[in-house]
């Protein structure tokens, strides 16, 4: 594996903590914003229900601030999740990802295990989203998605011909 061989790829970063916890307190905020919007516009119930209702939650103040933080927190989840355009480069021992303002040098010995994962819908056709995961320790984990689909065959290649990497490929189907 000496010669050098480069895809284009997108990386899509994920921060462990910040995003798993943006994610459970936007599904918290959703779902107490439908709870409440359901809850105050219910006509059907009685006039002591709809007082008591009122009274004990102050409904239309936590109405306004479970919409207003669902919203902002799936922003911040969607911002901590984002895909950057770059470039995965092979060489003899490494993987050079090169993005806009960054390199980053990849160490074949630093590498657990890597998984690609083929997406499919349901009649077996290919949703063009290869994705490989790199696990690299504990919590670390890098996911690469393939830009060109033409491409995956021959990094798929380049990966198993490597002799230091535990490779594992597995297709999903996806419900698209």
């Amino acid at each position: 594996m000496n010669d050098k061989k480069s895809f284009d790829i997108f990386l899509i970063r994920k921060i462990p903590y910040l995003t798993n916890g943006l994610g459970i307190l936007f599904l918290i905020s959703a779902f107490t914003f439908i709870f409440l919007y359901f809850g105050i516009s219910s006509d059907s119930a009685s006039p002591e229900i709809k007082a008591f209702y009122l009274i004990e939650t102050s409904t239309y103040k936590l109405l306004y601030g479970s919409g207003i933080s669902a919203c902002v927190t799936l922003f911040l989840y969607l911002w901590t999740r984002q895909m950057r355009s770059g470039l995965i480069i092979f060489n003899a021992d490494f993987f050079e990802l090169i993005l806009k303002k960054e390199k980053q040098v990849i160490f074949f010995t630093t590498i657990r295990h890597i998984y690609c994962n083929d997406t499919e819908n349901l009649r077996g056709d290919p949703n063009e989203k290869f994705t490989m995961t790199l696990e690299m320790g504990e919590n670390k984990k890098v996911l690469i998605r393939i830009k060109n689909t033409n491409d995956i065959k021959s990094f798929v290649d380049k990966l198993v011909s490597c002799d230091k990497l535990e490779v594992s490929y597995s297709s999903i189907v996806a419900m698209d």
